[in-house]
């Protein structure tokens, strides 16, 4: 089937993957839990509110409150407030503080990241969507759409004025839905991490996957991702980085 699917153009096989997959996601579950961006809202005011967390988010990773705003980030203290359980290997972090990444679809939030603002450490809030493309309000049919797989990149993306959206790791695979939606822009570029392993297979895999308007971006300078590339090679100027993509 995978040779079947990825030996012709997207839109020829298209009818055949959504045939294929069709069972995956009629299959009875529970309902994900939603939020509305007026209920996540307290989340944003809380970012306004820490000065802490937007000197991290600027500091550490070179993204303006205006990017995040854009993007709906947030902010809580305590991990307990995004979940009441959590593993006990983040104990001793959890009250320093997290940055909260959502996936918002129309105006409903249907995921949340948290990130650590001490230690490389991602948490889902659970019962939520599990899987699901970051930044799907940013997919627009007549312009190109930057596929990255973190947060932090994709904001870099927007910060330069393109359009992007995250997958929600390396390893996630990704739904028919997910793919239309993809397959909606203009034209999809391939801008994810080059870091020889889960990242560059996952970029190299979608690549033979899509082939028609799809294109592959590789990071200069043995640099990883985005943020990267932003942050060393373009030393946080903006106008480098969008001269760079383009």
């Amino acid at each position: 089937l995978v040779e079947d699917i990825t030996g012709g153009d997207w839109d020829k096989n298209k009818q055949l993957a959504d045939q294929t997959f069709q069972k995956l996601e009629t299959a009875e579950a529970k309902p994900a839990t939603k939020y509305s961006l007026e209920q996540y809202a307290k989340f944003e005011i809380a970012l306004y509110e820490s000065a802490e967390a937007k000197a991290y988010l600027f500091t550490e990773r070179g993204i303006t409150y205006d990017t995040a705003r854009k993007l709906h980030f947030g902010f809580c203290q305590n991990l307990e407030t995004l979940n009441k359980k959590f593993k006990d290997d983040l104990k001793p972090i959890a009250d320093n503080g997290w940055i909260l990444m959502p996936a918002v679809d129309g105006d409903d939030v249907i995921c949340i990241e948290g990130r650590s603002m001490v230690e490389k450490e991602f948490v889902r809030k659970t019962g939520m969507e599990g899987t699901c493309l970051f930044g799907l309000n940013f997919i627009d049919w007549s312009e190109p759409v930057y596929l990255v797989e973190g947060k932090f990149d994709q904001a870099m993306f927007i910060q330069a004025g393109f359009r992007a959206v995250s997958l929600p790791n390396a390893t996630a695979n990704l739904t028919p839905k997910m793919r239309d939606m993809l397959m909606s822009a203009s034209v999809v570029i391939l801008a994810g991490d080059n870091d020889g392993g889960a990242g560059t297979n996952r970029m190299v895999k979608l690549w033979n996957e899509f082939q028609e308007r799809t294109f592959r971006l590789v990071w200069p300078d043995g640099k990883k991702d985005a943020n990267q590339t932003f942050l060393e090679t373009c030393k946080r100027d903006i106008e480098c980085f969008r001269k760079l993509v383009d």
